[in-house]
């Protein structure tokens, strides 16, 4: 097709009359040229600034995450435009980059293509390589736009603009929908109830983080009445990330502003002395200020003061530190981290959340970009993920020594960015690497004139961009039969639990949104219907998917059980405790094949690790059948039920053995 046909076509597609206008004289060659040099042309770009501005709509409610892969589509369709629109105006010339970002980009790009090579869990490696290529194509490609002036920047700033109002107002709407509903959110860890339009309260605090650098540039053009509204969401925004208490975001931004402050005074960007003076006096009360008032108020900051959530990366970052150290050059796989996490122990979460050290809450990220990347694609691709980073602040640095002020914004922005992502979780959002693929984009654009370029074919690109096509289209018919299966799950519909688990392609999709496999949801079907050799076979595939999995391993144990098999139940209900000690159903089951092995003593030490529970019927048979056991094989008779569970009870309360308790009571 004549490409001034494809442009018109693409130019009635796009809804935009005037795009006609935009494109194409013929020079002497016959070689169809964009004017780009009248900026009223370079508005052909604005529809997808709309689509970039109602991200924070997008939400379908038919997946398990309905803003996770639903997001992935929109930012996919401006890459795909935007290449589109490199390659017909540079009539499919090469794209130019700088040798750190072309050397970083194909690096990080390759090894999360091969980690599915070496991962456990295949389909979460592809699904994950899909999205960190998203975020390199859509980097590269705003590099070119940006470098060849193709768009007017002030219609981008505002589009990001109206994402942040707008998840601003979902954030408003939800809080008073909380509020109606009786939740006193500002009281112990009720915040956490809230979602926001990003999934999760830190993940909208991100995105504003995201936002604010664009906002502020978006100030520095607008006119008397534009800078006022702006200033109004700005202060808005602010206050809002204050009220939810993401404390990654705020230490970043502090620190952030801290930084640059102090280098503007270094480097004296300041001309008057006594407005130095007085900007970092005012800097001080506000600190001061904003201290005072969360000290005298601590029962509406219990997030901030609260020091769970310290303890809690610590106890994550320590397990995925071991996870690097046992595989540090090539990493477990893309996507995989939440299949190994558990290997390493969750007993200490005991002190911050029993639910997960007990299996029952599971963590899919660790808190720590960097970390993450290091743990899933090895130490050259963690280089490579820093080295964009690394980059981009020498390039801002270049724009601060030559007197650009957006420099100093984007580069702040950077700033805040890495020290959030080093306690948090950025990183999984397709909305969030949109925003950074721009802004890493604008701060390399701060060195226009890179000693080294390389030219790279337009159609490379093309690669990567079929490849995220290939894994979206896959996988999203099998995210939404996911969501029905953990809908039948929760109504407890064996029948349509069963219907799913065998229609859903594990080959694009294996785990739920929590690393519970597929099969595992089949085999708990297969076994309430008593089929249980089909359950055994799909609880043995469950635990191939993820091995680490502690509901995974006890199931597969308990059809061992059920078959008598007592010495592989025993291997493996062992090797749940191992991974959280004291896990009650793992206890519980162990001790009964304990004793139904004859190995009474050992299975009495393991009850008596079961925290003592008055209302829990199986426990306090096993109390008293294997404490009975115990207890006649040396040498005692006629022991009453109720004295035997009190006598357990003594022992608990006193912190003693049983044998100590019996002794002491009268």
């Amino acid at each position: 097709m004549d490409k001034r046909v494809l442009l018109e076509k693409v130019g009635e597609f796009c809804l935009f009359k005037t795009v006609r206008k935009l494109w194409i004289i013929v020079d002497n060659q016959n070689h169809y040229l964009w004017i780009m040099q009248n900026k009223r042309l370079t508005s052909s770009l604005n529809f997808l600034w709309l689509l970039l501005a109602c991200l924070p709509l997008v939400h379908v409610n038919s997946l398990p995450d309905p803003t996770l892969l639903s997001r992935q589509f929109p930012t996919l369709i401006i890459a795909a435009c935007l290449w589109l629109f490199c390659y017909l105006n540079q009539d499919a010339s090469p794209i130019t980059l700088p040798l750190p970002l072309l050397l970083f980009a194909a690096t990080l790009f390759i090894g999360y293509q091969l980690s599915s090579y070496w991962a456990l869990n295949v389909p979460e490696a592809n699904y994950s390589a899909s999205k960190m290529s998203t975020f390199l194509v859509l980097l590269v490609l705003f590099y070119q736009i940006i470098q060849q002036k193709m768009f007017q920047r002030q219609w981008l700033y505002t589009a990001i603009s109206i994402a942040s109002f707008t998840g601003l107002i979902l954030l408003c709407i939800e809080l008073q929908a909380l509020l109606k509903n009786g939740i006193n959110l500002w009281q112990q860890k009720n915040l956490y109830e809230i979602h926001s339009a990003f999934g999760h309260k830190n993940l909208y605090s991100s995105f504003q983080l995201l936002c604010l650098p664009f906002i502020v540039l978006l100030w520095f053009k607008a006119k008397m009445l534009g800078r006022i509204a702006l200033s109004v969401l700005i202060l808005l925004v602010l206050v809002s990330l204050i009220l939810i208490q993401t404390k990654a975001v705020l230490l970043g931004l502090f620190l952030a502003a801290s930084l640059l402050l102090l280098l503007a005074v270094i480097t004296q960007q300041f001309s008057s002395k006594t407005f130095r003076i007085s900007v970092l006096l005012s800097y001080v009360l506000i600190t001061i200020g904003a201290f005072i008032l969360i000290y005298s108020f601590p029962q509406k900051f219990t997030l901030l003061l609260n020091n769970d959530t310290i303890r809690e990366r610590i106890l994550l970052w320590t397990n995925t530190l071991q996870m690097i150290k046992e595989h540090p050059w090539l990493g477990v796989g893309a996507g995989n981290w939440q299949i190994w996490f558990p290997k390493y122990g969750l007993s200490g979460f005991l002190e911050t959340n029993y639910l997960v050290s007990d299996g029952f809450t599971t963590f899919q990220r660790p808190h720590n970009d960097f970390l993450w990347v290091l743990s899933e694609v090895g130490l050259i691709g963690f280089l490579a993920y820093a080295g964009l980073f690394l980059y981009a602040l020498y390039t801002c640095y270049q724009g601060v020594k030559a007197k650009q002020k957006k420099a100093w914004v984007i580069g702040g922005a950077l700033l805040a960015y890495i020290i959030t992502a080093a306690a948090d979780f950025p990183l999984e959002r397709n909305e969030h690497q949109l925003l950074l693929a721009i802004l890493l984009a604008f701060a390399y654009s701060f060195n226009p004139k890179p000693r080294q370029i390389y030219r790279l074919s337009p159609w490379l690109l093309l690669i990567p961009i079929v490849l995220i096509t290939y894994h979206i289209f896959q996988r999203l018919p099998e995210e939404q039969k996911v969501k029905k299966l953990i809908e039948a799950y929760q109504l407890g519909d064996n029948e349509r639990m069963l219907k799913w688990s065998q229609e859903i392609e594990t080959q694009f999709i294996s785990i739920d949104n929590f690393s519970i496999p597929i099969a595992w949801y089949k085999g708990l079907a297969l076994h309430n219907t008593g089929k249980n050799t089909a359950a055994l076979n799909a609880n043995l595939e469950a635990y191939e998917t993820n091995p680490y999995q502690i509901h995974v391993v006890n199931n597969l144990a308990g059809i061992y059980a059920l078959q008598n098999d007592l010495s592989k139940a025993e291997r493996l209900y062992k090797e749940a405790l191992t991974i959280s000690p004291t896990q009650p159903d793992a206890l519980l089951n162990l001790c009964s094949v304990l004793y139904n092995q004859q190995k009474t003593e050992e299975a009495f030490r393991t009850l008596y690790k079961f925290k003592f529970d008055q209302g829990n019927a199986q426990y306090l048979n096993c109390i008293y059948v294997i404490g009975k056991a115990y207890w006649e094989q040396n040498g005692q008779k006629e022991l009453v039920k109720e004295k035997l569970v009190n006598w357990f009870k003594e022992s608990k309360l006193r912190n003693s053995t049983f044998e100590l308790a019996i002794l002491k009571t009268p």
